[in-house]
Parts: C-alpha cells; structure tokens; sequence
C-alpha cells in the first residue's frame, strides 16, 4: 500500500500528511511525493514543489489514493501582479546564473533591484504607436462608421418621409393618431414611418471600443510601474536626507549608482510619466463617444483581428487595425491555461527563494563576510553550501533543496524561510492568522532562530492595530511585538532598503553568537597552574573559580602579549619533556648492559619506572602548555576581533578604545567613524549586544513600523527607544525593558 503523500512544512522544518484549510502561506509547503501521483489545482506536482493557490485563492490537493484536501488563501494577500513579475524577472536572471555555475562573487554584482529598470525609462513600441495614432482613433470615435438600420415607428405626420404598406390599415384602427376627420377621409396626426438610423453595433466598432479598454489597462499598468520606479527614486533620495545616517547613505548611493544614474533616471522617469499620463487622459476622454456607448460593455473580440474591408481599406480604420495587433503582441490578451498559472506560481515561489539567497548573499558582503579561498570558485546553487569567515569566526551558509537557507555559527542555526504572500494586507484578524503560522512554525522547530521575508507592496493598506504592524517589521529582538525571537520583514525588487533589513537581521544573529563569547575563559588543568604566574598580567588576564580558568577580559597590547612569553612556557615545558625521555632512554641502555653482564638490575628497573612515569607526566605538562598557548592565543584573537568597528572596519584601540564593564560586559568605540558597540546589561539581569553608528542616538519623531532601517540601516543590534522621560535608550530582547 502507497504511502501517504506528505507535504514539508518550511517553517517548522518537518513532513506533515495534513494541511490547513485557512491561513496557508504561499511558500511555506512543499510537495515531498510518497510514492504516488499528487494533483494540485488540477495539474500533476513534482517533488519540490510549491504548495500554490489559484488566482482565485483558492487550492486543491488530490493524491493518487483519493485523498482531497482544499482551502483557500485571502486574495487581500496574494502578491500584486506587478511584484509578482519582477520576482519571476530577477528569478528567470538568477536561474541562469546557476546554470552557468555562477561563484559567489558573480551573484555579489546582480544588483537585487527590478531588472528591467532601463527598459522602463523609455517608452514601449505601443505607446509610440498609441501617440503616433491617437489623430486617427479620436477620428473614428468621432464620426465612426455605421450600418443603415430602419425601423417602423409612430412618427409626427410631418416627419413621416416614407411609410411602410401596413401604415394606412394602422392609421384606420388608431383614431387617437388622427387629427380632423373629413368628408373625404382623415387628416392624420401621426402615422407610422420608416425612420432610418445609424447601427454603431458593427464589428469594426466593437474593435475601437476593446481597443479603448484595453490601452486604458496598459496606460495604467504603465503609470503604476512608473510611479513605483519613482518612489524607488524618492527612497534614493530619503536616504540622503539629515535623517539617515552617513554609512547608511553610502551604501544606498553605492548600490543604486550600480545600477542607473539617479537623476538622471529620475528625470527619465518624470517624462516618461508625464507622457504616459498625457496619453492617458486622451483614450479616457475617447470613452465619453457615443461610439463606446453604443457598443456592449460584453461584447467580445478575439485576439486576432478579421480582415474586413472596413479595417483594410479606411484610412482611419487601418491604423485602429495596427494598434490592436501591436497590443496583441504585448501578450495582455491571451488568457494563460491552468498549467501555464501553475507554472507561474511555480516561478513566482522558486523566484522569491532566489531573490532572498541574493539579499542574504549581499547582506553577509556588507557585515564583512566572505567564502574562505579554497570555496570562492564553488557554484552557488539550490542543495549547496559555503563556508565563509568574518570576523574571525565561521559561518555557513547552505541552501537546502526546498529553497530554504541556512546559517550555521557555532550551536545556533538561523532558518530563512521566503514566502510569497503580502502579510501586512488584509484586515487585522487575517494578520493575526498569518504571525500565529509563523509563531507555531518556529516553535516546532529544532533550532528556534527563523527570518521569514515576504514579499510586500508599499501600495497595499496596512492593518490597523500598529502592534501587528511592528511584528511584521522585526528581526526578532523585539518582546514588545507579538513574534518573541523570530524575525519577519518585507522585501521586494522595488525597494532599495530591503538588502539593509535582511543585513541588520543577519547582524543581530551573527553579532550575538560572537558577543556571546566575551570574556573568553580558559579552563586550567590542575597540573598547569605552575605553568604561568598571571598576577603580572592582572590588567587584562585574570584568574577566577579558585585559579581553574583563566578569563581575558581585555585585549592584550603587543608589550603585554609578549611578556606573557608563551613560547618560552611551551619550549621550556618540551624542553623538561625531551630531557625526561633522554634520561629514561639512559636507564633503558643501562638495564639493557647490566642484563648482558649478569650484574643485579633491580635497583635499574626501580629507576627505570620512576622515569616512566616522569616522561609521562612531563609529556602532559607539555601537551597541557601547548593547548593553553592555543587557547589565550584564540582568546587573544576573539578580542581582537571585537576591536573591528561593525561600521567603517577600522581598528579600535585596545587601550584607549575597548572599555571593560562590571557583570562580563564591555564597550568599544571607534575613533575614526564614532561608532561604538558593546555588551550591556539590563536592570533585569539580562546581557544582550547593541551599537549605533554614532556617538549618541539620531534623535527621530517619525517611529512607525520599521522607521531603524530608515534612519540606522543594519548599523545596529538591540532597538532604539524613548524611555518613559523621553531620553533615548535600548530595547531589552528579553524583557523588553529600555535603559
């Protein structure tokens, strides 16, 4: 009997056979097969795919054993077709990167913006065509061509022109249509005519009123995707601003001069939009005609046009011909089959998964981390990994299969799970449903730490309760939201801020596990105490669970470093060693000589195994010496390595810069940028990282949602805020207390 099919649940990491019939994430399952066919929205899904809804929202599972299960996902947070096509555009990029066993370094020059930025800033052949030709639509709108249409009605005797045979026998039936009666007959009043009239309701007319609609749709498609590109501009432009700071306002500068010029594609733009807007309002105006109002709101037209003799031979006509087989070209008119729907939700999922490795691969460049030189030339693809180093310590990233990536630092691993639906859309209580998945998700997971980006409109209304709002704007060092530890933000190829909110998660994850490890202690065999007197070095090397462990609580200067001689404990303890085993090789030749000459070896034999037992135990002092060398040398680079200021790269002073702080915490500050960093504690007794880029706090009024990736960037780790009396501090992200 087949096994049930069985879906994998990317946020929780685990295989599950069932799944919920409401607030299913786009993303979040995975089709893991079982040993039969599974359908889903009526087409066949292969292994590693995506769990994906119709356009209509709604989704079906049918397995090859019967099993049905359905549900729906909220139209309010599918993507919008906009973001949708710029993902599957950087997507479709990217997958040709990694079938080109694209390195690391080829995926650091896409630059993780919509790529069709230069093609934008310029119009399309339609639109050239539309102002080329708006003269001869306006013409057809305004005089259009018409069928002669003739129908019998009652008409004033003085309009009457041409009466049908019926006419005479109705006027006789009619006294009321009769004006004076004579001796001769009648005078009528009324009678019925044949009145003529222009049919607007031809084919060749259905096709200008279709045309109208459908340059209606594209204008504004075109307008949205302009304005959108401008507000990209305007964030350019706010990252300038007083309110950001500098090194955050180099990286924005750095990224976008990488990929156009912003002034002068922001007047590109403008243009371009003016022009767009211009043509626009003119096909608006064309829909006030009395051609479009006589054509049916449901008259439909194929894609492809007849040749009649209207649309060949008249010179207005004609260019209305041409417009419409340029718009069909577009491909806006063809109606996609299910399986072409499928296959583009497909690309939108697998997109988004790319679009997130490289923000993740971008980020980490930022925060100083790189592949070792022997994985620079691997190929960065689905199901590999890479060791990087940074900061004198080593991360590993790997891209699972299913589109997941992992960074693994120490113990601690941090999952990156992309999902597709837009969270911020929809009312509070759809909200609600979507941070309880990811909430649930994250605490049936092995390893806790989860990033969740999805993919968000700026143009979408957001919910109303501002608490959700900031949950979906967390890296997860927030207790005040409603996501305790797990990190959820938006990202999208039109925001340039959005490689600088996945930075400042990877920071904060990164940044604790290596702040975690102040002070380093070193553990001491009891045999190695007589190895080092420390109270020379008690500035910076201290002795603690009654002489134990050794705790380096300060970085050591050069002078200090090399006063504590560990080469010279390590040579005089292999030195101890190596005469210990040269006096037992003497007993042993010896016993051996006194064997040969039958002279009395017990007093040999004694001697021999009290040597024994010295070369033993000077063998240990020396391992011992040279494992506690290793260790205060690591501990020793573990403290320089937090002397790197996070923000310029520049070394702090290990005198004047590094500070030592009661209860195993410490601050350092750069003297050439201001920034400084530290490990502090709150009134609760909770240690946690934080740093500003600045000697004080950017005092800042505006604090919506995600207002610190506006003004900070990523040059930060515990969250700023206003305490009670209005003085700037940090956010606890245990407790939540600020001080």
């Amino acid at each position: 009997m087949p096994e049930p099919s069985t879906f994998r649940n990317r946020l929780a990491g685990r295989l599950s056979s069932g799944l919920p019939q409401s607030g299913l994430l786009i993303g979040q399952w995975v089709v893991e097969g079982g040993g039969q066919d599974v359908f889903l929205n009526t087409v066949t899904a292969a292994p590693g795919e995506f769990l994906v809804p119709e356009p209509s929202g709604r989704w079906q599972v049918l397995a090859g054993a019967g099993q049905r299960q359905s549900g729906r996902v909220s139209r309010a947070q599918l993507p919008e077709d906009l973001e949708a096509k710029s993902v599957r555009a950087i997507g479709d990029r990217l997958e040709e990167l990694m079938r080109g066993e694209a390195s690391w370094l080829e995926w650091t020059d896409v630059i993780p913006l919509v790529p069709e930025i230069p093609e934008m800033l310029s119009l399309k052949p339609l639109e050239f065509l539309v102002r080329e030709h708006l003269g001869h639509l306006e013409a057809v709108c305004r005089k259009p061509r018409a069928h002669l249409h003739v129908e019998i009605e009652r008409v004033p005797i003085a309009q009457s022109r041409r009466t049908p045979p019926e006419a005479n026998s109705y006027l006789a039936a009619h006294t009321e249509d009769w004006e004076q009666r004579l001796l001769c007959g009648i005078r009528p009043k009324r009678v019925l005519a044949e009145v003529p009239h222009d049919l607007l309701d031809i084919y060749e007319n259905r096709v200008v009123a279709r045309l109208l609609d459908n340059l209606r749709n594209h204008l504004n498609s075109r307008i949205c995707e302009l304005r959108k590109l401008e507000n990209v501009f305007k964030e350019k432009d706010f990252s300038a601003s007083v309110r950001g700071t500098h090194q955050r306002r180099g990286r924005m500068s750095k990224l976008w001069g990488r990929a156009i010029d912003a002034s002068e594609g922001s007047r590109q733009a403008k243009a371009i939009l003016d022009e767009l807007e211009r043509l626009k309002y003119k096909v608006m105006g064309l829909l006030d005609s009395a051609l479009y109002a006589a054509i049916p709101q449901r008259a439909h037209v194929p894609i492809t046009l007849k040749n009649t003799n209207i649309l060949t031979n008249d010179q207005h006509y004609r260019r209305v011909a041409e417009l419409w087989r340029e718009w069909a070209r577009t491909g806006a008119g063809q109606t996609p089959n299910p399986s072409e729907l499928y296959a583009d939700a497909q690309r939108l999922c697998c997109g988004l998964d790319s679009f997130s490795t490289l923000l993740v691969v971008r980020a980490l460049g930022i925060l100083g981390y790189a592949p070792t030189d022997v994985e620079l030339d691997k190929p960065l693809r689905r199901g590999s990994s890479l060791s990087l180093w940074g900061h004198g310590m080593t991360v590993h990233l790997r891209w699972d299969a299913s589109g997941t990536i992992h960074l693994v630092c120490g113990k601690r691993e941090l999952t990156i799970v992309a999902l597709a639906n837009d969270l911020r859309a929809g009312a509070d209580e759809l909200v609600q449903e979507s941070l309880n998945q990811i909430r649930q998700g994250a605490s049936e997971r092995i390893h806790p730490d989860l990033l969740v980006l999805y993919l968000a409109s700026e143009d979408k209304r957001g919910p109303a309760n501002p608490k959700l709002l900031t949950s979906l704007h967390t890296v997860g060092n927030d207790p005040r939201t409603d996501l305790k530890g797990c990190g959820c933000l938006p990202v999208s190829p039109w925001k340039l801020g959005s490689t600088e909110r996945v930075a400042r998660a990877l920071r904060w994850f990164l940044s604790c596990v290596r702040f975690s490890g102040y002070p380093p202690r070193i553990p001491v065999p009891p045999d190695a105490s007589s190895l080092k007197d420390v109270s020379q070095h008690r500035r910076w090397l201290a002795t603690r669970d009654g002489g134990n462990t050794l705790e380096m609580h300060t970085p050591p200067l050069d002078d200090e470093w090399r006063r504590l001689d560990l080469e010279v404990m390590v040579q005089e303890a292999e030195a101890e060693f190596s005469k210990a085993r040269s006096k037992h090789e003497d007993l042993s030749g010896e016993l051996r000589e006194a064997v040969r000459q039958r002279k009395n070896t017990r007093p040999l034999v004694h001697q021999k195994a009290d040597a024994q037992k010295e070369v033993q135990r000077c063998e240990a002092a020396a391992e011992t010496a040279r494992a506690l060398a290793k260790q205060l040398s690591d501990a020793r680079e573990v403290l320089n390595t937090l002397l790197n200021c996070p923000t310029c790269g520049e070394k702090a002073g290990p005198a004047q810069g590094f500070k030592r702080r009661d209860r195993d915490c410490f601050r350092c500050e750069c003297t050439d940028c201001g920034s400084h960093w530290e490990v502090r504690q709150c009134r609760n007794g909770h240690r946690y990282a934080a740093m500003l880029p600045s000697q004080d706090f950017i005092d800042e009024s505006d604090q919506r949602p995600g207002w610190e990736d506006h003004v900070y960037g990523c040059d930060i780790l515990a969250l700023p805020a206003r305490k009670p009396d209005g003085q700037w501090g940090f956010v606890c992200p245990d407790c939540g207390q600020i001080s």
